[in-house]
């Protein structure tokens, strides 16, 4: 009887200790490369290129004020370290055009892959790096990596790795040797845990990045630990080749974002359908974003319009309890403690992040929201609260309830009445306290051709018409 009762109670531990685990979600963080919330039906598109995404959307929570960086490195780092590129040197540096990569940041900051394999998560990178070293690196807290070798200074660094690849190279304008990067489309350059991998002219790298994903999804859902997914989707960010087309005479689209963006649609419908074929969708938060938006709808403009991205969080109805929008001010340093919320971890034992956890949004605290939020290109800082924005050339708006920074009013200097006086004086007293802040105005020479690219690409979609193109 003893035995008995001891076996029944070692049932009853490892039944508890499985309950346990599925009360903390897998998590994929899908990245877009690249592009706006103009292309989305779910921000008001009438493209219709992502169809898919659209109704998934209908499903979860869609964010109107998600706020990235306007170019893709600092994004990134963002998110991996949870803390502003003012701590992290990280802050999109050019130096004759070639992007300088700080490759310290793992060693002083923990990032949040490697906070969440201490809490007991495994771990996958897959896609776009475009940060120092590799994923596997143990700094980084990756288990597993399948990742492009290009715009990942580690692989296109490494010369037997470029000596065998034998597929395109694109982007020459950025320099490298050979020129450019590697394909990350057709015939491109795939590295698995510091493994190269042999592809030919038919490999398309987002489908075989899929397959990836969908096997570690298939191989992990049987395993108690719940996982973390970093997917850094490469579209459809330039050279924009054409994509796979079955119904095509040779197999292919013409090329062109617009089809970058309708093979993302399939990718995600892919990855959704392999979740549930797997039985862990109602165990798992997908969040679907860009990093910044499109190549001429913002990116690179230190501007409203060059830090709202889109962003969707979808997934088991325990996890994201209601559908709908939110006008929740978010950026992107809250994905870091938002991770270990809904990891069941304490926030607190990370200090110095900089963002705030939205998962009481995802629980059901409809109003949740935090007081302003920040963005940042090199030494241009944007800061938006409920009413107000103040954007990197120094120029003040007024803030329209829809997030969408193309319904947003510029206040020039004439116009500022003692109220937007005011709302400009409550930001700068915000930005005052972050170190090295730097104080920038319109009438700064240095910011002259900048500040003309941003006022026509405002004016070319201003009142938020998504229908242009």
């Amino acid at each position: 009887m003893k035995k008995i009762t001891l076996v029944l109670f070692a049932l009853a531990v490892m039944h508890f200790a499985a309950a346990a685990e599925t009360r903390r979600p897998n998590i994929i963080f899908y990245l877009m490369d690249d592009i706006s919330t103009l292309e989305f039906g779910a921000y008001g598109s009438r493209a219709n290129l992502t169809p898919n995404i659209d109704r998934l959307a209908a499903t979860g929570i869609r964010f109107n004020s998600a706020w990235a960086c306007p170019m893709c490195v600092p994004t990134r780092a963002l998110v991996l370290s949870g803390q502003y590129g003012f701590k992290t040197g990280i802050t999109q540096n050019n130096e004759g055009g070639r992007i300088k990569i700080q490759t310290d940041l793992p060693e002083r900051i923990i990032p949040v892959a490697r906070a969440l394999k201490q809490g007991g998560y495994a771990t996958f990178m897959a896609g776009k790096w475009h940060q120092s070293g590799l994923p596997g690196d143990k700094a980084w807290g990756f288990d597993h990596y399948y990742l492009y070798g290009s715009l990942c200074d580690a692989a296109k660094g490494n010369k037997e790795w470029v000596a065998r690849f034998k597929g395109p190279w694109w982007g020459q304008q950025f320099g490298g040797s050979p020129p450019g990067f590697p394909s990350a489309q057709w015939h491109p350059m795939i590295i698995r845990n510091g493994e190269f991998i042999e592809t030919g002219p038919k490999d398309f790298g987002p489908d075989l990045m899929c397959d990836e994903v969908l096997d570690y999804i298939r191989k992990r859902a049987a395993d108690a630990p719940p996982f973390f997914i970093y997917y850094g989707e490469f579209l459809p960010h330039m050279p924009h080749d054409p994509m796979p087309d079955p119904a095509s005479p040779n197999g292919k689209t013409p090329g062109g974002m617009d089809h970058g963006v309708r093979h993302i649609d399939k990718v995600v419908t892919r990855l959704v359908d392999g979740l549930r074929a797997a039985g862990v969708w109602e165990n798992t938060v997908l969040i679907i974003c860009g990093d910044n938006p499109t190549d001429v709808k913002g990116k690179t403009i230190p501007a409203p319009i060059g830090a709202r991205v889109p962003l969707l969080v979808v997934g088991g109805k325990q996890w994201v309890t209601w559908n709908g929008e939110t006008g929740c001010l978010m950026d992107f340093a809250d994905f870091y403690p938002t991770f270990l919320e809904l990891a069941g971890l304490d926030v607190k034992s990370h200090p110095g992040l900089d963002g705030r956890s939205f998962k009481p949004l995802l629980d059901g605290k409809r109003d949740h929201t935090r007081p302003w939020t920040f963005s940042y290109l090199g030494n241009n800082r944007m800061i938006r609260n409920q009413q107000w924005s103040l954007d990197g050339f120094g120029q003040l708006w007024r803030c329209d309830e829809s997030g969408d920074p193309f319904r947003f009013e510029l206040i020039t200097a004439e116009q500022e009445t003692p109220e937007a006086r005011k709302g400009r004086a409550e930001l700068e007293a915000i930005l005052a306290t972050m170190p090295g802040n730097v104080q920038r105005s319109p009438t700064d020479p240095g910011l002259a051709d900048g500040l003309q690219k941003a006022r026509r690409l405002y004016e070319r979609y201003k009142g938020g018409d998504q229908r242009a193109r």
